[in-house]
């Protein structure tokens, strides 16, 4: 019969003690337990620190086996990422969980994080808009308008995308604007020297129209 030794935490539990003891931000705090946990390879980590965190600040809540191993949920999913780590640090934590529990896309993500913060949305408004699909089809930060064109052709015959910026873009609107305000006026002054050709020209066929207008 084999007999399953007892774990030592006590390395876990010197860094946990450590970190409450930092009085940290909420998020800070919750972020520092979960990467403490992560390290540890043991299933039965995220409990072990759960049962000592309560039996040794008895006066803090928050720290339940679910709650801790959702700390450690929460490091793992921004380990790799800091961008969005910090969008993620300027929430609080019930929000954070809303948004980390949830099936969303990385750009649904970031536009969830952003109009957290940015519109301080409660949990209800936050569950609304991810039920609905409601997102942001792009990040707030991006500039309001990209000119796409493809007008470049490189060596081997390809097209090759060009993107300008939206000044770039409206001075080549107004040249455009230019362009065409030339164009018609040219077009209209050959047009009207084409009807005083026309003209003159019935005049020289016709004597009686050059007896007339020289009579008048």
């Amino acid at each position: 019969m084999n007999v399953r030794k007892p774990v030592d935490y006590g390395t876990m539990y010197l860094e946990l003690t450590a970190i409450l003891a930092q009085n940290l931000p909420q998020m800070g705090e919750i972020h520092a337990i979960g990467k403490a946990v992560s390290q540890r390879p043991e299933k039965g980590a995220a409990v072990a620190a759960a049962e000592f965190l309560q039996a040794n600040f008895p006066d803090r809540t928050g720290f339940s086996p679910r709650n801790v191993r959702r700390m450690r949920d929460f490091y793992r999913t921004y380990e790799n990422d800091q961008t969005l780590l910090r969008l993620a640090m300027k929430i609080g934590w019930t929000l954070n969980v809303v948004i980390m529990e949830s099936v969303l896309t990385n750009a649904q993500r970031i536009s969830c994080l952003q109009r957290t913060a940015a519109e301080k949305l409660s949990k209800k408004k936050l569950l609304e808009i991810i039920l609905n699909d409601a997102f942001a089809e792009k990040p707030i930060d991006e500039p309001d308008e990209i000119c796409y064109n493809i007008t470049n052709t490189s060596e081997d015959g390809a097209d090759q995308a060009q993107f300008e910026s939206p000044l770039r873009c409206v001075a080549k609107r107004k040249r455009g604007v230019v362009r065409c305000g030339r164009r018609k006026i040219s077009s209209l002054v050959s047009y009207c020297c084409s009807l005083a050709s026309d003209f003159l020209s019935t005049v020289y066929h016709f004597p009686y129209l050059q007896a007339w207008l020289g009579s008048s």
